[in-house]
C-alpha cells in the first residue's frame, strides 16, 4: 500500500512540474492579425520572465518611449515584459507586467488556456480591473 501511495505521489509531483512549466518557451504577440513580436519566456530562481527577442518589420511599438530611468526610449528588443511571476496552483501571479505603450508598470497574473494560448491579465488592485490578451507558441 505504501509503495502504490509513493508512486501515485510521484506521478502526482510529475504532472504539476510539466504543467506549471509549460509556458516556458517561445510566444508570439499578435495585434491586428500580424505577428509583431517573439517573445521568450523563461524560469530563474523559480520565478518566470518575459523578454522580446525579436520585432517584426510591422511592429507597432519598437521603444519604450514612455518608460523611465534606463528603460526610457529603450528597444522592445531584449527588454523586460514580465518579471516575478512565481507559481500559485497552475497560475503564475504576483509579478509585474510592462505596458511599452504607456511605460507603466502593472499587477499580473498568467495561466495556460491550452497547450499553445497563454492568457495575460494586467491589472490595477483587483483582476476585475484589467485587460486580458492572449500570446501563442511559436512552432
Amino acid at each position: 500500500m505504501s509503495q502504490a501511495f509513493i508512486v501515485l505521489l510521484l506521478l502526482l509531483f510529475l504532472s504539476i512540474s510539466s504543467y506549471s512549466q509549460s509556458a516556458i518557451g517561445i510566444w508570439k504577440n499578435i495585434e491586428k492579425e500580424e505577428v509583431q513580436s517573439h517573445i521568450e519566456i523563461y524560469q530563474s530562481d523559480n520565478k518566470l520572465y518575459a523578454k522580446v527577442i525579436e520585432l517584426f518589420p510591422n511592429s507597432q511599438v519598437t521603444h519604450c518611449k514612455k518608460c523611465k530611468g534606463d528603460n526610457k526610449g529603450a528597444s522592445l528588443k531584449d527588454l523586460l515584459l514580465f518579471r516575478d511571476m512565481i507559481l500559485d496552483n497552475h497560475k503564475w501571479v504576483d509579478g509585474k507586467i510592462l505596458d511599452p505603450r504607456s511605460g507603466k508598470e502593472y499587477a499580473c497574473r498568467i495561466e495556460l488556456e491550452n497547450a499553445n494560448t497563454l492568457k495575460i491579465r494586467g491589472y490595477v488592485g483587483n483582476p476585475i480591473f484589467g485587460k486580458t490578451f492572449y500570446w501563442h507558441r511559436v512552432d
